[in-house]
């Protein structure tokens, strides 16, 4: 299905692995050069212009593979995030420090590591974010996520919208 200046949606898929490891992964094709869109896949500081419920996303150490960012949601809560890996031009990975994480998602989370790809393909690339956790709390956690993926989901589709317009405009 062709959405929103010639893009197409992978839609979402949430795993429930066992001993309460989930992810959730969304992916969305665009008729434009990978280059273009890594460019704003790759703004770690540009990360809440595009993303639904972040007010600030700024880089406060390092650069690209060494790169510690500090998010701050709508609600004013921050947490801080450290880029594990650095594929330029590709893909980066970026592991939350669940330490820093606003309460609620401090005891639901014990581990959250968030990956970004950009994917060349003859007619254009492929943009995928990935995001796997380790849930705390056994089966009422993983349900407790689970009614959260709809949202979740809803909303990287939305990030994916707008990565689509930035790189376009």
């Amino acid at each position: 299905m062709l959405i929103d200046g010639g893009c197409t949606t992978g839609g979402y898929r949430l795993y429930d692995r066992p001993m309460g490891a989930m992810n959730l992964a969304v992916s969305r094709r665009y008729d434009l050069p990978a280059s273009q869109l890594w460019e704003v896949v790759s703004d770690l500081d540009g990360y809440a212009s595009h993303a639904d419920g972040l007010s600030v996303t700024e880089v406060i150490a390092g650069e690209a593979e060494s790169a510690v960012r500090r998010c701050v949601n709508d609600k004013g809560q921050e947490w801080n995030e450290a880029v594990a890996e650095w594929q330029e031009g590709r893909r980066y990975v970026i592991e939350v420090d669940t330490d820093t994480y606003p309460p609620p998602l401090r005891q639901m989370f014990k581990s959250f590591v968030g990956t970004w790809s950009v994917e060349p393909h003859a007619e254009g690339c492929e943009v995928t974010m990935r995001f796997d956790a380790e849930v705390r709390g056994g089966k009422l956690g993983v349900a407790l996520v689970n009614r959260m993926a709809a949202k979740a989901q809803h909303d990287l589709e939305r990030t994916l919208d707008s990565y689509g317009r930035a790189a376009s405009g």
